[in-house]
């Protein structure tokens, strides 16, 4: 059962983030996958795969520390339709990453999340803390709310709402 235990912990402790494009077909897929697949300059699409809880923080955390540095964007969406569970831990870590982002940029913002996904923030009060403003049903709302919000026009225009 220990091994189990640590075999489960190590793979679910690594969850894939993919950043988001849009390809010729109009369709966010994992940027990798085409290089001619165009990114917003002013906001940042990812797609977090996995659970967000205490074993996977870190790896997540570093990564928004990396964008956050970089200070190229102002904006992250978090595509949350692979995000299978919230724990209370991660919970606190968005919450301390939004206003970290909400203080010193634009924000974080967050579509499609799974209800289930959205228990301990809920829950908890974290939700309320973050804003609900900052919560979508799907990505293409979240889009058009973050150009709304925008205070200098994309350098690359890969939505229709760039302007």
């Amino acid at each position: 059962i220990i091994t189990s235990l640590f075999f489960y912990l190590d793979r679910t402790s690594k969850p894939n983030i993919a950043e988001l494009a849009l390809n010729k077909d109009g369709r966010l897929i994992n940027k990798i996958r085409d290089e001619d697949a165009k990114e917003c300059s002013s906001m940042k699409i990812v797609r977090i795969d996995g659970s967000i809880y205490f074993g996977s923080i870190e790896k997540i955390a570093d990564y928004f520390t990396h964008l956050y540095d970089e200070n190229l964007i102002n904006y992250i969406l978090i595509a949350g339709d692979g995000i299978n569970f919230i724990d209370l831990a991660a919970a606190e870590w968005l919450t301390y990453e939004s206003f970290k982002w909400k203080k010193n940029r634009g924000g974080i913002y967050i579509a499609g999340l799974k209800l289930v996904s959205q228990d301990v923030l809920k829950n908890g009060g974290f939700k309320e803390q973050i804003g609900q403003e900052f919560f979508f049903k799907d990505k293409k709302s979240a889009i058009i709310a973050i150009h709304n919000r925008l205070d200098k026009p994309c350098l690359k225009k890969a939505f229709e709402e760039c302007y």
